[in-house]
Order: C-alpha cells, then structure tokens, then sequence
C-alpha cells in the first residue's frame, strides 16, 4: 500500500472500511470479500508451497510463473518487463516505444470502435471524470477543435487590443463598440497590453497580475530570436505528436497554450512585411539544426 505517497509493504492491522456502498459502488467490505474469494486458488497454493506471502491481503502471481508474491513493486514492474520482453523480438512490436498511456489509449479506441459508438463506455472503462477527456483520448479531431478555438479567441484578443487607439476600429473589425471594449478590456487582463503600440506607456493598473517583464514579452524582429520562434515550434511539434498519443489531457493543460501563442506569431510573421526575413531565419535554424550547431529545446 502507499503510505505518504511511499509504497510500503509495512503490515496494517486495522482500517475502516465502509459497510454499505454508496452511488450503485461496491462497499469496501464487499470488495475485500470478493477479493478473498477471487484469490483463494493462489492463496491455497502459497500455503502449500510454504510462501510467506500466503497470509498477506494483496497477493498475485509473479510473472507467469504462478509463484505468488505480496511484493508491490513486482505489480508493476515484474509484468511489465517481461511484457515488453515477450515483444522485443516481433518484427513490428519490438522497436516501438510502448508505454501504459500508448496501450490504455490503444484499448479505448478498440472498444468505443466495437458496434456502435457510445463514449460512456470508455469513459466508464478509463475512469474518466468527464466526456470530454474521452473524446480527447479517443480522436485527434477533438484536439484540433479545442486547439482551433483557442487559436480564434488568442487573436481575436491580440488584433482587438492592438486596435486601441485606432479611429473607428470597430467598423473595420466588424464589431460594435461595445463588443470592441468588451475584447480590448479582456485582452488587457490576460497580458495582451504590449500590442497596444499606440500608448507611450501601459498604466500600472492595466497589467495583468503576475505579468512577466517586456523583455520575456516582446518578440525582437532580428535573426537569433526568429531562430529561436522556429525553434520553439518544431520543438512544440515534436512533443505534440508523443503527447497525443500518451497524454492527450497534458498536451491541453500545459502546452497546447504555448502552440497557440507561438503558432500565432509565426503566422502574422508569414503575412508581415517581415515574412522574406523570417524565411530566411528558417532556413539558417534548420541548416544549424542539421550541422549539430544548434538543439530543439527539450520539453516535457
């Protein structure tokens, strides 16, 4: 068991267990007894063959052997190991870098993909809290979706405070002037106050709670920092296809706002009249990149 996030085999003689279960579950005494029922051929064994384990709540095989064991570590380790050892030499299998997360997300688009689709039947499988996670687990179609909207929202904000200052902006954007305000004053508080060019100075009571520094804000037109922007998304690029594939619901959470922002840059970039300087910067990082003079950033 785990004590203070520790595995632990330390011995436990007393522990609370709920008597009747709650939302159709199964009460904590039900669940041991179906255990004990469930275990008792392997537990019968341990007993002949001497093992120590054999009075131990938690007991299961060790590998393939049918040896019982109370030890922990071997749950996760013992069959995983010698899963992957069973698959080294299949000529597809044997390379690929298989993880748990690669094997669950395999299993869950098996099962939504028997008969018809019903979501709630992985989710239910992958102990999901929410459909969405389902879908983000079960199709990259879902991940595209999310990312599009965050893509439409970042500049929808960058081009609304960016139009602060600017005489009947709202007639040019499409937008009433109350709907302008609206994403000028959100755009303020999320960071956005650097693409107001036409104020000399921000206030103080505009920025942003924890706003970081100009410096680590504002993009320099100049070669190393458009070699680094490159960078930066072939990096983002990368981790996204391994991400998608073990931890859809991380790529989310912690990069895919990072994407957004980068690939929002590249793209006015490409539309800018510094579009010919930036392709040129491209073309320097990749032939860096190729003479082992320069390295992706490493993210996880």
């Amino acid at each position: 068991m785990k004590i203070n996030g520790v595995v632990s085999d330390t011995d436990i003689f007393e522990a609370n267990l709920s008597v009747k279960g709650q939302s159709g579950r199964l009460s904590g005494v039900k669940l041991i007894e179906q255990w004990l029922a469930m275990s008792a051929p392997l537990r019968e064994k341990a007993y002949r063959d001497g093992i120590v384990c054999a009075d131990n709540l938690w007991i299961w095989r060790e590998r393939f052997d049918g040896i019982a064991s109370g030890n922990l570590a071997s749950v996760d380790k013992g069959w995983w190991y010698a899963f992957l050892d069973r698959l080294a030499s299949h000529p597809r299998l044997g390379r690929l870098p298989i993880t748990h997360r690669c094997i669950r997300k395999t299993f869950l688009n098996i099962e939504a993909a028997k008969g018809v689709f019903n979501v709630r039947l992985p989710m239910a499988l992958a102990d999901h809290a929410t459909e969405n996670m389902t879908h983000q687990y079960l199709t990259e179609t879902t991940i595209h979706a999310v990312y599009s909207s965050k893509m439409r929202k970042f500049m929808d904000l960058w081009e609304s405070t960016a139009s602060i200052g600017i005489v009947d902006a709202a007639r040019w954007l499409g937008l009433s002037e109350h709907d302008l305000k609206k994403r000028q004053q959100l755009g303020l508080s999320f960071g956005l106050d650097f693409a107001d060019v036409h104020s000399s100075k921000v206030e103080e009571n505009r920025r942003s709670p924890g706003a970081v520094s100009d410096e680590n804000r504002l993009l320099v037109i100049d070669d190393r920092s458009l070699q680094l922007l490159h960078l930066a998304k072939l990096a983002l690029g990368r981790l996204r296809m391994r991400l998608l594939s073990l931890n859809p619901w991380r790529w989310i959470r912690s990069w895919l706002p990072y994407q957004v922002i980068i690939d929002s840059y590249c793209s006015l970039l490409e539309q800018s009249r510094y579009r010919v300087h930036f392709r040129r910067a491209i073309a320097k990082a990749e032939k860096r990149l190729a003479a082992n003079d320069d390295v992706l950033p490493v993210l996880y």
